[in-house]
């Protein structure tokens, strides 16, 4: 709809660049897809061949307001004020700045001002009472939204906000009256106006409040045949979803546990594989079906899982050790290592992976490395005897070779300070 009109009035541009309504539409198109920078650029020209145009001084206004140029915004809207003190939308949106600036003395006397000018003009005290929820005077807030049903009881809007302050006031006191009053005023404003998304969303939350997933879904559904696009329509139903998905599968990793505890295995892994086709991405339900396979010596079958699960979470360590002892146990020291390898990645100061990674070293011949894995054991846990051995194997085999590599008198002197301080050490405790 908007890429016709605005080529449309472009071509009216092209032909005559002074014409004030193109500019103008142009401009407004433009803020509506918040492409602000262009909507300046046609809302300027409009605004200096029809200066006293309200409308593009309060577009403009709002664009520095949204870009958070608020000297600019604040400049726009008192000019505004400055030719018609009464007009109270350049009065809410300076009220709007002043607020976002964290001026709210400021913002909410602006506001107070004009109902005391104009106390039956319901839109600016709606917005006083979105200030004072926003600053978390709910009291003051529903006092306000009242005031406004009381004199405008078909007024969508004053439901609305009503509604979500109820339910604002629920959620932080756990108040299931206010959640009731949330729930009637949202059902109110649908009465009046079948087609307000914000009252499908409030009712969709307050669902949500009280852990009917189903409702709050079909609720947020409704919202979404009325408005296809809306962003956090889209947010609240996918995470609804999300929401009932977790609760099921809470509900089946417990099952499939009591099943396991009772050696019911195949029942087991029924469960795990009816998880996986809701959740494909649930870590809990890989590994242990991998721990299965690796009970009943489905080795294939564990390593595939374990290494489903390490995709699916990279930091869960105990799959990289379980898969490091079986690639152990199958003579697989390429691999053992590498899993050693990502275990020190995550936690680097694991005495005994710096100890198993020492000992594979030591068995392939990768003596320098070993070194380096020992000095780190040892760095870590200085009463490790078995590193002190290893250590003093790799030393008794180097001294009696005719070709001592890189070793230093110097580093086995250290080592021997070490092992002698740790002793020390250790001696000084058993004392204490």
């Amino acid at each position: 709809m908007y890429d016709k009109a605005l080529e449309e009035y472009k071509a009216i541009i092209d032909h005559d660049s002074s014409n004030f309504t193109a500019l103008k539409e142009i401009g407004k198109i433009y803020f509506k897809r918040r492409m602000y920078q262009e909507s300046v650029k046609y809302l300027t020209q409009g605004l200096k061949l029809n200066p006293a145009d309200m409308e593009i001084s309060l577009l403009l206004g709002g664009i520095f307001k949204n870009t958070k140029n608020y000297d600019k915004a604040r400049q726009m809207f008192e000019k505004i004020i400055e030719r018609d003190a009464d007009n109270y939308e350049a009065i809410i949106e300076l009220s709007k700045v002043y607020s976002e600036q964290g001026e709210i003395d400021t913002a909410i006397e602006i506001l107070n001002k004009m109902i005391e000018k104009d106390p039956g003009n319901y839109k600016v005290r709606v917005e006083l009472g979105i200030l004072y929820r926003e600053s978390t005077y709910l009291d003051k807030a529903i006092v306000e939204f009242r005031k406004v049903l009381k004199e405008n009881p078909k007024f969508v809007e004053g439901h609305i906000e009503l509604a979500q302050t109820f339910l604002i006031d629920s959620i932080e006191n756990n108040d299931a009256t206010m959640l009731k009053e949330a729930q009637e005023r949202a059902a109110a404003a649908l009465e009046i106006d079948p087609k307000c998304v914000r009252a499908h969303i409030i009712i969709g939350e307050i669902h949500k409040e009280r852990g009917d997933y189903d409702k709050a879904r079909e609720s947020f559904e409704q919202g979404l045949k009325i408005d296809p696009e809306n962003p956090r329509l889209l947010e609240l139903f996918n995470a609804t979803r999300s929401y009932k998905v977790k609760e099921e599968v809470t509900e089946k990793l417990s099952l499939a546990q009591t099943y396991l505890e009772r050696n019911h295995i195949e029942n087991a892994i029924m469960e795990y594989e009816s998880i996986l086709e809701i959740d494909p991405n649930n870590y809990q339900a890989t590994f242990q079906m991998a721990d299965i396979y690796i009970n009943q010596n489905l080795v294939e079958k564990a390593i595939k899982f374990f290494q489903r699960t390490k995709s699916i979470k990279p930091d869960f360590i105990e799959t990289y050790k379980r898969l490091a002892e079986i690639y152990k146990s199958r003579g697989e020291t390429d691999r053992f290592i590498s899993e050693c390898l990502e275990i020190i990645s995550h936690e680097p100061n694991d005495p005994i992976v710096h100890l198993e990674l020492a000992r594979t070293y030591m068995e392939t011949g990768m003596t320098d490395e070993s070194m380096l894995e020992l000095k780190k054991v040892i760095t870590v846990d200085p009463d490790c005897e078995e590193a002190y051995q290893n250590l003093g194997q790799i030393y008794e085999k180097w001294k009696c070779s005719t070709t001592p590599k890189n070793l230093t008198t110097r580093f086995f002197t250290s080592t021997r300070i070490i092992r002698s301080r740790s002793i020390i050490s250790r001696t000084s405790r058993i004392v204490k």
